[in-house]
């Protein structure tokens, strides 16, 4: 995933996140900006192949958190 990518993650998680009425879905989206963030900052020597799994399965969270009805 390039670092362009996860800036776009980040953008997506905040446009999402201000959209949101949802104060428990609005804090993990802006949560879920600041993991991209932070992976976006991170030296491409640092990823392997377990954490590009865990970075995989947290994209789809997003993916259907963001698609999801409001979080009880």
């Amino acid at each position: 995933m390039s670092q362009s990518d996860l800036w776009e993650k980040a953008v997506v998680c905040a446009k999402a996140a201000h959209a949101s009425s949802d104060p428990k879905r609005r804090a993990i989206l802006i949560y879920l900006g600041e993991f991209w963030l932070d992976l976006a900052r991170m030296d491409s020597f640092q990823f392997n192949d377990p954490m590009a799994f865990h970075v995989a399965a947290i994209e789809r969270m997003q993916d259907e958190l963001i698609g999801a009805a409001p979080i009880n």
